[in-house]
Parts: C-alpha cells; sequence; structure tokens
C-alpha cells in the first residue's frame, strides 16, 4: 500500500501548513515527484479546502527532446484534467554568460515560479522536494562543511512555498504514480555523475543505505534536531541583544561572555542587516575583532567595529569626487569618450537598454577614473554573475591584442566598476531603485 497520502497528511499537519481556501501553484517537471504532487492535491484539494490547484512548467530546452517531451508530458497530463497550466522556455540566449550550472538554473527556476504565482495571484508555491532530496542536500552541506543552519535541510516552508512531500520518499512518488496511472519521465541528466548531487545519490546513500535500511529517516531526524537547535540559538542570541544592545551598539562582554556556538549567533545578529549570510570566517574574524577591540571588514565600505565596550556593524562614509575623469594614453585622438552624470529617467530609456552603459552612482566609492588593462586584473560582473580575469574575458570575446588594449575600465577606490562592452560589477549596475547614473557615451 502507497503511504503518500498518510505522509503528506500527517506532515502538513506537523509544519501547521494551512491550505484552506488557498490557490496551490504546483511547480512540475514531469518527473515522478512534482507528477504526484500535482496529482494529490489536485485530486484532494476538497480534503484540504483548497481554493484553485494549478501548475507551472519551466522547459530548460537543454536536453533537447528529452525537454520538449517532458512539457507535452506536462501540458497533457493539465488539458486532459482541466488544471491550468503556465509554461515557459528558455535556451542558452537566455542563461548568463550561457552557464547551466545549477545554481543559476534555481534562480531562474524559483524566479519563474515567484512570477507566475504573482501572474495568477496564487497564494502558495508548492515544489517536490522529498525525504530523498533532504537526505542529499544535508550530506552535501556537511561534506562541505556546515553548521547547525545548512544541517536543518531543506525546509518545510519558505515565505510562500511550501515542500508538503518532504514527509515522502522518492520510493513512495514513484509507488503513487504506478497505483494511479500517472505518467512521468525520467530526467536522463540524473543518471550521470556530471553534478555533486547525483554522485550522492548513486553512491554515499546506497552505502549508508547497507549500514541502515533506514538512514534517510534518520538523516531526516538529525536535520529536523539540527533545525530545532539553530532555532534555540537563534532566539537566546535575540534575548540577548534584547537586553542588554542600545543604538551604539551591543556590548563586547555580551558577546564574548556568551559560550560557543551562542556567540557566534549573537555576531550574526548583530551584522545580518548588512551581511546576511556570514560564512563563518567573517564571523571567526569578528569575534577577535570583539577579543582585541578593532574593526575588520564586511563587505565593500561596511565594517564590524568594536569600541568603547560596544559592537556594531556600520558603513564607512567616503565621499564620491566625479570628475574630471581622465583618460590615458590608450585613447585615440580619432575617438572620443565619456561619462556624463545625470538623475534616473523613469520614463527615459528602460533598464534593459541602459545596463551595459551605466553605473549606480550611489554604488561608487572615493574617486573615480578611467585606466586601461592591466596584469592580474579581475572583474565581478553583474552581467555574468561571477568573477573572472579580464584576460580570459577578452579572450572569449576574440579581442584583437589592440582591441584589449583600447578597453575603457571604469575604477573607485574598491577597484574595477565596469568595463567597455561587459557592462557594470556586481553591486554597481544600476535597477529600480536607482537615482543617479554615471553614463558611458561615444560621440
Amino acid at each position: 500500500m502507497n503511504m503518500l497520502s498518510d505522509r503528506v497528511t500527517e506532515f502538513t499537519e506537523k509544519n501547521s501548513i494551512d491550505l484552506n481556501d488557498m490557490h496551490l501553484l504546483c511547480c512540475v517537471s514531469g518527473g515522478a515527484d512534482s507528477m504526484a504532487l500535482l496529482h494529490f492535491f489536485f485530486f484532494n484539494r476538497g480534503k484540504f479546502g483548497l481554493r484553485e490547484v494549478s501548475a507551472c512548467h519551466l522547459n530548460h530546452g537543454l536536453r533537447g527532446q528529452e525537454s520538449d517531451a517532458e512539457e507535452d508530458l506536462v501540458r497533457g497530463f493539465c488539458l486532459d484534467n482541466g488544471i491550468g497550466l503556465t509554461v515557459k522556455r528558455i535556451g542558452k540566449e537566455d542563461l548568463p554568460d550561457g552557464s547551466a550550472s545549477e545554481d543559476v538554473l534555481r534562480k531562474i527556476r524559483y524566479d519563474f515560479f515567484g512570477q507566475t504565482a504573482d501572474s495568477i495571484s496564487a497564494d502558495l508555491i508548492a515544489t517536490a522536494h522529498t525525504l530523498n532530496d533532504n537526505a542529499e542536500t544535508v550530506i552535501f552541506r556537511l561534506a562541505r562543511g556546515t553548521g547547525f543552519r545548512g544541517a536543518a535541510g531543506i525546509p518545510a516552508t519558505r515565505g510562500r512555498f511550501i515542500r508538503p512531500l518532504l514527509g515522502c520518499s522518492r520510493q513512495d512518488t514513484e509507488g503513487y504514480c504506478l497505483d494511479n496511472g500517472i505518467p512521468f519521465c525520467t530526467d536522463s541528466s540524473n543518471e550521470t555523475d556530471k553534478y555533486s548531487r547525483n554522485v550522492i545519490r548513486h553512491h554515499v546513500i546506497p552505502v549508508l543505505e547497507g549500514l541502515n535500511p533506514r538512514s534517510l529517516e534518520a538523516l531526516d531526524s538529525f536535520a529536523a534536531l539540527s533545525a530545532e537547535t539553530d532555532c534555540f540559538f537563534e532566539e537566546e542570541a535575540a534575548k540577548i541583544i534584547e537586553k542588554d544592545g542600545t543604538e551604539e551598539g551591543v556590548p563586547v562582554t555580551s558577546v564574548l561572555g556568551a559560550r560557543p556556538p551562542l556567540d557566534r549567533y549573537i555576531i550574526r545578529r548583530i551584522i545580518g542587516s548588512c551581511c546576511p549570510d556570514p560564512d563563518r570566517q567573517t564571523v571567526d574574524r569578528c569575534l577577535e575583532a570583539a577579543r582585541r577591540g578593532g574593526r575588520t571588514e564586511l563587505t565593500t565600505g561596511v565594517y564590524f567595529v568594536c569600541s568603547g565596550n560596544k559592537c556594531k556593524a556600520e558603513k564607512e562614509y567616503i565621499p564620491k569626487k566625479i570628475g574630471p575623469v581622465p583618460y590615458e594614453s590608450f585613447v585615440s585622438e580619432d575617438r572620443e569618450a565619456g561619462f556624463v552624470l545625470s538623475d534616473m529617467d523613469p520614463d527615459g530609456d528602460t533598464l534593459k537598454a541602459l545596463f551595459p552603459y551605466c553605473v549606480d552612482y550611489d554604488k561608487l566609492t572615493g574617486v573615480v577614473s578611467v585606466r586601461n588593462r592591466r596584469d592580474g586584473d579581475r572583474f565581478s560582473s553583474a552581467y555574468r554573475k561571477c568573477t573572472k580575469s579580464l584576460k580570459k574575458i577578452f579572450s572569449e570575446k576574440h579581442y584583437s591584442a589592440e582591441k584589449k588594449d583600447s578597453v575603457l575600465i571604469l575604477i573607485d577606490d574598491t577597484g574595477i566598476v565596469w568595463v567597455e562592452g561587459e557592462g557594470p560589477a556586481e553591486g554597481r549596475q544600476i535597477g529600480p531603485e536607482t537615482k543617479k547614473v554615471l553614463r558611458f557615451h561615444t560621440l
């Protein structure tokens, strides 16, 4: 007998997931997990009091006919059962720098899920993560190094996202599909060891199940315990900051007087507004600064500072000086180029059109100037979402030696903030909130 129904019901009750009078959007890839998710909630919508159940499908277009077959399967199932469906197709041209990394694809998926929910006024978004997915996530994070928060695995809820199949195994979802005659596809990329998650799935999980047939449940229990522990220390840190903290900061004694790992949770709360997801090294640097009464940089122009027995995060104000922007000898007489400082015109060119030519003035630091490339230059591209050497970027663009030496590079006191033909650096790009822009133009 398939246990999916009982496990989903138990999981939603345990995690206080209220579906009554909700419009639920199910994210469906065409695999057994997501097809079971959609079928279960659509045909049990009365049981949960759901007002409506819809579906969305993203065709990455990375596996050719196989990707199209998955889309066709989802379309056919939704059409046969009268389920509202939103489909989006993307190609390599839609990927930053053509990258199909797991992180890039995940961001694209979740952006699509959120946009679809907004467009159809869905209240909740359901993804088909299972017990297996959670175990693989925990193992992956433990292997890379993590604390209680990372070991907590995949959360049951996050904002409007819910994961009601986290109490079900992959065996449960496949059994449910077979029992109910639900068609599903098998992603061929899951068979390769190209991705870290597949290595864990193919090689690590089988070894653990050989040691303990219920290893998935054991890892799930460990993740739940880690989540509870993380929550406890978060609450304790919040109490200390609320009790001892002032506008001037949190007493050093309150930080150093807390036993590990509570001291690290206090640090994370102090710097959380300007450094929301600090790694262990950053937190350790802050603790050392607290011990010696100094400061350490968190991000550009933002510091964790300990002085007068108080710890706080603060932004260092550095005045900007714009122009005249000096040019160097590589700018030839027959080529005139410059930068113009102006207000952002919300009714003028679109952000997309301006993006390659502008930087956000208010995100610049210190003195701004122009130079040519230098050995060792590295650039964090807002377009590519990655950091590469300019040498590699120019080579990928097949620039000639002369072209490479003629590219204009805008810098401020923190380093390279814009590259001609490449656009702004990460964190310097314009957006809906931009007030002033520094815009490149040629004459």
